[in-house]
């Protein structure tokens, strides 16, 4: 039965010309992966009103050679690691909230520039639309506020002690994003890369609390496709 179902498939698409002879239409293909994590931002802070931020940078290259009247559809995946834990303390003498933040996140854009030209193409190269996209953020705050009164007593007391509440998350997950080069020159070879941006926050505004973020990219993969936009297709592509 499997037999019959592949032979007749082949002959509809022999007869409509997609396989063999010149009305046949050729497309070019090409990938690139990686298949190790890296680090690319962490943030700390236990230190009142002293923030850290940190960033990091990674791509993904892959080449391919521009056909006649075509366009470049490419396809980027990744998986996003993030960790954020943010810890605050509250007591009756602070007063007011205790908090802590932290915010962690990975942006990516592709962008594409002839193979021999010099420099970075993360840096130099064409944007490809829709341009730069959120592959996966996370802000996180906590807030702690402690305000206990002792009642029935005729003398002021002052209640010790403090209340302490951590959270800590943290997420794996696989992304996608389609994105679009248009109106390339005929057989020009294209390094075309998917550009990983990460970044990390932290603060707290008590020394008793501690605020904590990473980031990292791991299994990536970008595509390349040469394709045609059908006729009449109404696409705008800002630089």
């Amino acid at each position: 039965m499997n037999k019959l179902l592949l032979a007749t498939a082949a002959t509809a698409l022999l007869s409509l010309g997609f396989a063999g002879g010149a009305s046949a239409q050729s497309s070019k293909f090409t990938a690139a992966y990686e298949t190790d994590t890296v680090g690319l931002a962490f943030a700390y802070t236990d230190t009142a009103n002293d923030p850290d931020f940190d960033f990091g940078f990674e791509k993904t290259v892959a080449y391919i050679k521009s056909p006649q009247g075509k366009e470049l559809l490419i396809g980027v995946s990744g998986v996003a690691n993030l960790i954020t834990f943010t810890e605050a303390n509250g007591s009756n003498k602070g007063g007011g909230k205790s908090t802590a933040e932290a915010l962690a996140g990975i942006g990516m854009a592709v962008r594409y520039m002839p193979a021999d030209q010099p420099g970075s193409v993360c840096l130099n190269g064409t944007t490809a639309a829709p341009g730069i996209v959120p592959l996966s953020i996370r802000y996180q705050k906590l807030s702690v506020e402690v305000d206990l009164d002792v009642i029935g007593s005729s003398e002021e007391l002052d209640i010790e002690g403090f209340v302490e509440v951590g959270l800590l998350l943290a997420t794996s997950a696989a992304h996608h994003f389609n994105f679009l080069a248009a109106d390339l020159p005929q057989s020009t070879t294209y390094k075309v890369a998917a550009c990983f941006v990460g970044f990390a926050f932290a603060d707290v505004n008590n020394d008793d609390n501690t605020a904590l973020s990473a980031v990292a990219i791991g299994k990536r993969m970008v595509t390349v496709e040469g394709v045609r936009a059908v006729n009449g297709t109404n696409f705008d592509v800002t630089e």
